[in-house]
């Protein structure tokens, strides 16, 4: 009887292999789930279930080897080729991390029909296909499972937010070349006596491309006697912040927050005796 896909998620329940959290996958991506799968490997009976299920897909492929990358891979491909009566092997990883390749000996003949086992996903598994043999054809890839959830709105809210702050990392970026760039051609389209290399952009972003100096460096960063923050950028487009003017703000934000607190833990405190005079 086929193992099941709820079977196979309480195998990996039951070996606590199913991890739940946040993960930051290999690939940068983040997930709700992990799945630790030597947890699962440790128990040859739940091994042999699993690969039972694959077995059974394979069996008309008239395959001659089972190939699998390091390190759970090989349980895995030397379990699926038991089963189905053909040869293991498997591939390391190259010294310079470009993919991987069969060594110890291991070898593919022409036309021979491989099935490439992976101990993950089927995107993983696509990195091992290549440096197998130039003229590998593989007639499958399986996996235990995949790392996509079947419901997107079991994603981690997480990925979520990266990819908002990526993009509006990307959206500041770009503002900040077309700013630059309009600097540029407000500047050239000027007849040559006019041009100052310093102004506004549309008459709101600043910009200065004149070498910089000690005065104009200290006046945009370092001016603790103006109560400005923001200033005009010393060289590029943009503004500066203007550092002990930003700290002063900053510290008096902070004693606004404390005192905010103590206030609200103080009434919270009264209002707590309050309550317990009126009970006794």
């Amino acid at each position: 009887m086929p193992i099941t896909p709820a079977e196979v998620e309480r195998i990996f329940r039951a070996s606590g292999a199913l991890r739940e959290g946040h993960f930051v996958l290999a690939s940068g991506k983040h997930s709700p789930t992990y799945l630790e799968k030597f947890q699962v490997l440790q128990r040859p009976v739940e091994t042999e279930r699993l690969c039972r299920g694959i077995a059974e897909w394979a069996r008309t492929l008239d395959l001659a080897t089972v190939a699998g990358p390091t390190t759970g891979g090989i349980i895995l491909a030397h379990e699926l080729a038991r089963q189905l009566g053909a040869r293991a092997v498997y591939a390391e990883r190259r010294e310079d991390n470009a993919g991987r390749e069969l060594r110890r000996g291991f070898m593919l003949g022409r036309g021979e029909r491989v099935l490439v086992r992976s101990g993950d996903t089927r995107r993983a598994v696509s990195r091992p296909l290549d440096p197998l043999h130039p003229d590998l054809r593989a007639v499958g890839v399986p996996a235990l499972r995949e790392r996509l959830p079947r419901d997107p709105s079991r994603h981690h809210s997480c990925s979520c937010r990266c990819r908002a702050m990526k993009d509006l990392y990307k959206l500041a970026r770009t503002l900040v070349w077309v700013a630059f760039f309009g600097a540029l051609y407000q500047e050239l389209r000027k007849p040559d006596a006019e041009r100052t290399w310093h102004g506004k952009v549309a008459g709101v972003i600043p910009y200065d491309f004149r070498l910089p100096t000690v005065e104009r460096l200290r006046k945009a960063y370092w001016d603790p006697e103006s109560d400005v923050i923001f200033s005009d950028h010393v060289f590029g487009v943009g503004w500066a912040v203007n550092i002990p003017v930003a700290a002063r703000r900053l510290a008096a934000l902070v004693d606004q927050y404390a005192d905010a607190s103590r206030s609200l833990r103080s009434g919270s405190s009264r209002a707590r005796r309050s309550s317990s005079r009126e009970s006794e």
